[in-house]
């Protein structure tokens, strides 16, 4: 037994540390993600400025279009001038638009590691508990099992006497007139016999009566923490509704 459960011990060691090396991949992430986040925070910020230029160059175009009266020139610099300019203009916003995605992207997946992070706090303590507990009943269960085959052979062999004894008894005449004269069963075994099943009886009721007080305590200690529970969820997500910035 104690040679199976350091065997089940040195497992989830092995679990436990390749759980530990996750999470420390997934900070190592969150800080390669920040950085990134921060780059693009600068890069989007330059976009921004051109995409106001290019913005400004085009009105002015615009504007220019709209004050001559030679339509070739009117067509010169619609072709060689507002063109280019508006060209550029929907490169710098669709450039814009990507990093920006990129940016909320990586926000999410900064997120989510840090909730795998806490997960993993969590399998490591209470998720490990009850499975080092599960494993500690399942070897206890296994003990069980054998015992009961022992005792399942015992019976069977107790059995294999009797009936041999009982044949033997056969033929003995006056052996069983005695024996058919006798009660098969004492009638205080069997009045014993049937205290002992009352008292049974009567301790499974009381168990279970005690039981259902335990039980309507358990539910009332739970229903007070999943309602503390739910105050927190709902500062938890409201506070994560208003992160945002470079710094989010």
């Amino acid at each position: 037994h104690v040679a199976r459960y350091a065997s089940s011990q040195a497992t989830l060691n092995r679990i436990v540390g390749s759980l530990r090396g996750g999470q420390d991949e997934l900070r190592r992430d969150n800080a390669a993600l920040q950085t990134e986040r921060a780059r693009l925070w600068e890069t989007m910020g330059k976009l921004q400025e051109f995409a106001v230029l290019t913005e400004a160059l085009d009105a002015a175009v615009e504007q220019r279009i709209a004050g001559t009266h030679d339509p070739a020139e009117a067509d010169a610099l619609r072709a060689d001038v507002l063109f280019p300019v508006r060209q550029k203009h929907q490169d710098l916003l669709t450039q814009l638009a990507v990093c920006a995605q990129g940016y909320l992207a990586m926000d999410v997946v900064r997120r989510n590691n840090d909730e795998l992070i806490k997960g993993v706090d969590r399998a490591a303590t209470t998720t490990l508990s009850a499975l080092r507990i599960a494993v500690m009943l399942a070897s206890a269960l296994e003990n069980q099992r054998k015992v009961t085959e022992q005792v399942n052979v015992l019976r069977s062999t107790t059995e294999d006497l009797i009936r041999g004894n009982a044949e033997m008894l056969s033929t003995q005449a006056g052996e069983i007139q005695r024996i058919a004269a006798d009660p098969a069963v004492g009638a205080e075994t069997l009045r014993a016999a049937f205290q002992q099943i009352y008292r049974t009886l009567d301790a499974i009721d009381t168990y279970k009566a005690q039981a259902t007080e335990a039980m309507a305590a358990t539910v009332s200690s739970l229903t007070g923490e999943l309602r503390e529970a739910s105050a927190h969820l709902d500062r938890s997500r409201r506070t994560s509704a208003l992160e945002g910035g470079p710094s989010a």
